[in-house]
């Protein structure tokens, strides 16, 4: 069955909600070991089917797509939910089955428990860099309608702003010209 683009949106926003719901509540999903496993990789997401709460599976370019027209933040809002709901369920595993001190699983829980705000954190940035672009692209799209003066100002404020932000951002944000 085929669904239109205005039910695959639907799907979208219903997914992001699941995911959402997931960060908020993740007692209620811990038992759902199959929703566990979709949560550990992009593709897998993309294909997770629940009819009873109308998400519907779907390839994940289309999900790229959707996401980017249906909810706020595109794609990479729909990942950083991802992960971040990833991460609530191994935290509510690591804080439900508490190992012995001092031994070999306990440090392996924390390390979970680390890797999965690492996770959720590199989301984050993963969010707010887009969002610094989005933001350096418009000032630049602005600065080209007024005077050079303007334009070189605002191409020495871009550097100066991706100078702070250290040699990390580099690579993924640059001064638009």
């Amino acid at each position: 069955m085929k669904l239109s683009t205005f039910d695959s949106a639907s799907s979208i926003e219903k997914l992001y909600s699941l995911l959402g719901d997931i960060q908020a509540h993740p007692a209620k999903y811990s038992e759902d070991h199959d929703l566990m496993r979709t949560l550990t990789a992009q593709g897998r997401l993309a294909n997770y089917k629940k009819s009873e709460i109308g998400i519907a599976g779907m390839s994940l370019n289309t999900q790229k797509l959707l996401a980017d027209r249906a909810i706020p933040g595109g794609y990479a809002a729909l990942d950083a939910a991802r992960v971040a709901a990833k991460a609530a369920l191994q935290r509510y595993e690591s804080v439900t089955t508490v190992p012995k001190a001092g031994t070999k699983t306990l440090l392996l829980a924390r390390v979970k428990k680390l890797e999965g705000e690492l996770l959720r954190l590199e989301g984050d940035l993963l969010v707010v860099s887009d969002l610094l672009e989005r933001c350096m692209r418009q000032a630049r799209t602005y600065a080209d309608s007024a005077p050079q003066t303007t334009r070189d100002r605002c191409g020495k404020e871009q550097a100066e702003i991706l100078a702070m932000l250290g040699p990390r951002a580099k690579p993924r944000l640059r001064v638009i010209k």
